[in-house]
């Protein structure tokens, strides 16, 4: 034990330290503590409330901006619009193209896959037989960069993990800009490169306009929906995504995983947002994806897409102006 003349009462753990260091009594409220020298513990203790006042401030600039960003999202419309259209995307393909067109509504493609059975079944004896021209509903809407059957078969392939997918990538496109985004949504997803310019300027639109809801929902939440109880009510982030950016990316890709009728980890109002004119399970055709692979796959430049794209579109006129003149023979 320390001599008598010290006053006060040292702790057990750190007597000898305080008896060359200390001339206050130790207060015996950790054994790590008292072997601190005075100056480093004032120290320490400013840093520690500097660090609180820092979070506390941080907390409040993200809840200050995701009220921002949730009253302009009350401003904007539903998103339900965006599928109550009556336009649909077709695809027309035979043994030497794929092509995907855009249609004013279901019965101009009903008319069209009627005069294509009339022309096959006239030409029954044809040696061409096994060349005919197929065309089908891909999904509702305009069509787009993501209308491809290898980009809807990714869909259908990653229906349970592109939220995920997009979010991690969402996070480098934070530190690394456009380039790391694209970088890592083509080696996570890997969907053609025109697709992914649509959905990497989406994760750019997120960080925009959706970077401080998005944040708050990181870090005090997790999952798609804010009351598990509700699958219908999105998080402030998906529900910021969907109507600030929603619109522009669909513009851009045509098809989203609503549109081809694939569901998702993300629930969705069927009745409503889910189109119901798809032929189901249209991408997984083999045959139609071998075709695809072969004319436009990644060896194939963009030039030489575009002059196959427009030899397609010449070769689809004369199909069905045939196909048509045959109906009246």
């Amino acid at each position: 034990m320390p001599p008598s003349r010290r006053t006060g009462r040292l702790c057990p753990w750190c007597w000898p330290m305080s008896w060359r260091v200390r001339s206050k009594p130790c207060h015996p409220r950790g054994p790590f503590l008292c072997l601190i020298q005075p100056k480093f513990r004032k120290c320490l203790r400013k840093f520690c409330q500097c660090a609180v006042l820092v979070f506390l401030v941080i907390i409040l600039i993200l809840w200050m901006g995701m009220a921002y960003e949730q009253a302009q999202v009350r401003k904007l419309p539903s998103t339900e619009y965006l599928y109550a259209v009556p336009q649909v995307c077709a695809v027309t393909y035979n043994d030497s193209f794929v092509e995907s067109h855009t249609f004013a509504n279901v019965s101009l493609v009903k008319q069209v896959m009627k005069v294509e059975q009339a022309h096959e079944s006239h030409h029954t004896n044809s040696r061409n037989i096994t060349n005919t021209t197929t065309t089908f509903i891909a999904h509702c809407g305009s069509c787009g960069a993501c209308s491809t059957p290898h980009d809807v078969a990714i869909y259908d392939a990653t229906r349970n993990t592109l939220f995920e997918e997009s979010i991690l990538c969402a996070k480098r496109g934070l530190v690394g800009g456009h380039r790391a985004a694209s970088h890592c949504m083509m080696q996570h997803v890997g969907m053609t490169h025109d697709c992914n310019d649509c959905w990497v300027e989406n994760i750019l639109c997120d960080l925009r306009l959706c970077i401080f809801s998005c944040f708050f929902h990181a870090i005090f939440s997790k999952g798609v929906h804010d009351d598990a109880s509700s699958s219908q009510t999105l998080n402030r982030c998906t529900q910021c995504d969907e109507s600030r950016c929603g619109p522009a990316f669909l513009e851009c890709a045509g098809a989203n995983r609503r549109r081809t009728a694939i569901q998702s980890d993300i629930e969705r109002n069927i009745k409503v947002e889910v189109c119901r004119d798809v032929q189901p399970n249209w991408w997984r055709n083999e045959r139609l994806q071998e075709i695809w692979q072969r004319e436009y796959g990644d060896n194939v430049t963009i030039r030489e897409r575009r002059r196959r794209r427009k030899r397609g579109q010449t070769r689809i006129g004369a199909k069905r102006e045939a196909a048509f003149n045959a109906t009246r023979i």
